[in-house]
């Protein structure tokens, strides 16, 4: 994982929307809203909006950083239905830190 994304997700003081967290991991809100769907991401429901708190995002990238590699990774989102690119899958595992130990 980057060093910007975990130090915005550390500093941050509010809960973030769809649209700044796809922003941030580079991917799109449609991604964002697929995680959601397939409850592989953290989120609470705000009415009829999802929000996203930063802490627990932060942890929730490292622990999937930490378990798969990127091929594994690429098979686990297909698995949940998340088709991406090979390009895209690319972006979010360097997002979530592309397995660093």
């Amino acid at each position: 994982m980057t060093s910007l994304i975990r130090q915005t997700l550390t500093n941050c003081d509010h809960l973030l929307k769809s649209a700044e967290l796809a922003k941030l991991l580079s991917v799109t809100d449609v991604t964002i809203n697929v995680w959601v769907t397939a409850g592989t991401i953290p989120y609470y429901k705000a009415g009829h909006v999802n929000r996203f708190d930063p802490l627990e995002i932060l942890s929730w990238l490292e622990a999937k950083a930490h378990r798969l590699d990127e091929h594994q990774f690429k098979l686990w989102l297909e698995d949940r239905g998340i088709l991406l690119s090979l390009e895209q899958v690319s972006r979010v595992w360097e997002c979530l830190g592309g397995g660093e130990q």
